[in-house]
């Protein structure tokens, strides 16, 4: 009997061990695309540079916590745009939606905004021409601006999306009117190659550019008539269905963040003070958020 009851003993406590590891939820491997940029250390401890990296990493936190396994992979844009067409359980955050992209990938909810793009050159003596501003002092379009300037230079990164009317103005433009950056560190790189004055022209978030330029030099910047005055990010999923189902959590914890004092402040610190009251007011409109 005594030996019966020692086997039952054993078998209880391997049926207690085997059950539990199949009934334990196994964890949701994903990977997590990151692009060599000055906003790349989403995986850090180390004080956040901007809106979209301090938002993206308490996303990512979220995520952890509910079983996913996040695996960071430092890429190129070209090769984030690839791995998003094929099919692998893959995301990326901080991305413009476009029809082109959601062709091939699923998007999240907004993840953050951010001030309108903006054209920038290095202030000149000489005026812009009145030929190329409308009444309000923007910029017509580019292609209206490089009527004026046919032999000047935009600057572009090579693969980023500025927003459906800027990229179809910029694909309207003469190749000799655009250089696209596309070596690592692109977005730092292109703000550079105005600073060495390689090219004439950046479009740029006003909050990146005081950022990456800083105080080394002056600069002019336009508004591009019809633009919008701010521009949504978003965290973009390969369309598996591991990424449905992230992109449902993704939503989950953004809605739950919207209306929280500490995801108005992720984008205020980063914002200049003067313009706090338009911050406000387009997060009445994307977030339907009321900040006192």
């Amino acid at each position: 009997m005594k030996t019966q009851a020692k086997l039952v003993f054993v078998i209880s406590l391997l049926c207690h061990s085997f059950c539990y590891d199949a009934l334990a939820q196994p964890k949701k491997k994903l990977t997590w695309l990151v692009e060599n940029t000055h906003e790349g250390k989403i995986n850090s401890d180390s004080p956040a540079v901007s809106t979209s990296q301090e938002t993206i990493r308490y996303i990512l936190k979220q995520l952890k916590s509910k079983g996913y396994d996040i695996e960071y992979i430092p890429t190129s844009i070209k090769r984030i745009n690839a791995l998003l067409k094929s099919q692998q359980n893959v995301c990326v955050d901080n991305k413009i939606k476009t029809p082109q992209r959601q062709q091939y990938s699923i998007f999240s909810d907004v993840q953050h905004i951010y001030l309108g793009l903006k054209l920038y050159r290095l202030a000149k003596t000489s005026p812009m021409s009145q030929k190329a501003l409308n009444a309000q002092d923007e910029i017509i379009s580019l292609p209206a601006l490089f009527a004026q300037y046919p032999d000047e230079i935009l600057g572009i990164a090579d693969g980023a999306s500025y927003g459906v009317i800027l990229d179809k103005q910029i694909a309207q433009l003469a190749s000799n009117n655009v250089f696209a950056r596309s070596a690592g560190f692109r977005v730092k790189s292109t703000a550079d190659m105005l600073v060495k004055q390689r090219v004439d022209y950046v479009i740029y978030y006003p909050a990146d550019i005081d950022m990456l330029i800083g105080k080394r030099i002056s600069l002019e910047s336009y508004k591009v008539a019809n633009t919008p005055d701010y521009i949504k990010g978003h965290i973009s999923c390969a369309k598996t269905p591991l990424g449905y189902a992230v992109i449902e959590d993704i939503n989950s914890i953004l809605n739950k963040a919207y209306s929280s004092d500490w995801f108005y402040q992720s984008h205020a610190k980063w914002v200049p003070q003067s313009n706090h009251q338009d911050l406000k007011q387009y997060f009445l409109e994307v977030f339907n958020v009321t900040v006192p």
